[in-house]
This record gives structure tokens, C-alpha cells and sequence, in this order.
């Protein structure tokens, strides 16, 4: 009779969890930014502006798609070079959900920008279980910078990263990597477009973060 018992509790709390946890995913609530097909730098700071927003909403990122090759790859490249990032994600395809779509850091002519920021807070309670923000880029650091800490964990690089990282430093005859910093600059396409960086700027700027990373400042 015991044994029985504690099999019949066993049965409920089972049923239970099962259930909560299926009301918890059809309760759970999703946000995405309009895809990109641009390249690597451009689909870094868009998932960690999507990462920030779906935070700020209390949602789940997740990238609307159906055969979008490109952007599959780059996310798998991202994924296989920060293996992280694929905890913050889901990929949904568009044909099988019902979106909302929201203009989301629009100009004052009803344009898209790429740097715009657009407080999400004001999205909180939409009632939408999708929602789609159209916009494009999502360059702006406010959306995640009160979330640093976490998106530098997420940027963790690899060990398999890692180590083509130093095979490639050894190549250039260098043993210690702890003296280097990477800057990203817009000075290759952007040129032609003449909106590329201004070039004594851009150096000014990465020596005073230099300046600042090893030396605490002045």
C-alpha cells in the first residue's frame, strides 16, 4: 500500500511539473529584430542590441526565419566562435507565427536609422507573443550597456577560437597577446560611400582607449 502511494505522488508531482512547464512556454513571449544579411560586425552588434531589448521586455530573442542562408551561417559561425550566444536565441520560421510589427527607432520622417535608440521600455506591455521590430542595425551600445557584464560573457571566445587565435599571433612573431587590443573601424567600404571614419580621429581614439586599458587613464 506504502509503495502505491508514493507511486501515485510520484505521478502527481510528475503531472505537475510537466504542466507548469508547458504553461511557462506558452506564456513565454518573444522579440526580434528585423534580420540583416550585412556581414560578421553587423550581426554582433545586432544580436547584442536584440540581447539588451529582450531583457528590457522581459522576452526571448528569436530571429524570423525561413531560408535565409546567409544569415544562417553567419549564426552558426557566430555560435562556433562564441558558443555562448546560442543560450540567448531561438530560430522560428516566419510561415509557421503570427508577428506584430512595430516601427522601432524610426526618424522624424518615417525613415529607418541604423543608430537611432528607441527606449524599448515603452513596448513592455504589448500584448503580442511575436513581435518584430522594424528597424535596422540596432548600432546603438545604450540598448545593451547596462547589460555589459553579461554580453562580455557572452562574447567569450572558444578554446578552438582561442587557439587559432595563437597559432595566428605566432605567425606574426608574437608571444604574448595580453599587450594587443583589436579596433573596429569603418574604413574600408565606408569610404566609398564617404561616410568612412576620419582617419587622425580613429587614432587619436584608440590611443586614449589604449591609454585608459593599460595605463588607467591619462
Amino acid at each position: 500500500m506504502t509503495a502505491f502511494i508514493m507511486l501515485l505522488l510520484c505521478v502527481i508531482v510528475n503531472y505537475v511539473a510537466i504542466s507548469s512547464q508547458y504553461q511557462s512556454i506558452q506564456e513565454q513571449k518573444f522579440v526580434a529584430l528585423k534580420p540583416n544579411h550585412e556581414r560578421l560586425g553587423n550581426q554582433l552588434f545586432q544580436l547584442a542590441s536584440g540581447f539588451g531589448i529582450a531583457k528590457k521586455l522581459g522576452r526571448t530573442l528569436y530571429y524570423p526565419l525561413n531560408e535565409a542562408k546567409t544569415l544562417r551561417c553567419y549564426l552558426k559561425l557566430l555560435t562556433a566562435t562564441f558558443p555562448r550566444v546560442s543560450s540567448i536565441y531561438r530560430i522560428l520560421p516566419k510561415k509557421s507565427i503570427k508577428q506584430a510589427e512595430v516601427e522601432f527607432a524610426f526618424d522624424e520622417h518615417g525613415h529607418r536609422t541604423c543608430c537611432r535608440y528607441d527606449d524599448p521600455s515603452r513596448l513592455i506591455g504589448h500584448p503580442a507573443k511575436y513581435l518584430l521590430l522594424q528597424m535596422s542595425f540596432a548600432q546603438n551600445a545604450r540598448y545593451f550597456e547596462e547589460y555589459l557584464p553579461e554580453v562580455r560573457a557572452l562574447f567569450n571566445f572558444s578554446s578552438e577560437s582561442r587557439e587559432q587565435g595563437n597559432r595566428n599571433l605566432r605567425r606574426l612573431n608574437v608571444g604574448d597577446a595580453t599587450d594587443f587590443m583589436c579596433v573596429h573601424i569603418r574604413r574600408t567600404d565606408f569610404l566609398d560611400f564617404g561616410i568612412g571614419s576620419d582617419l587622425n580621429g580613429t587614432l587619436k581614439a584608440t590611443r586614449d582607449i589604449a591609454a585608459r586599458k593599460w595605463h588607467g587613464g591619462n
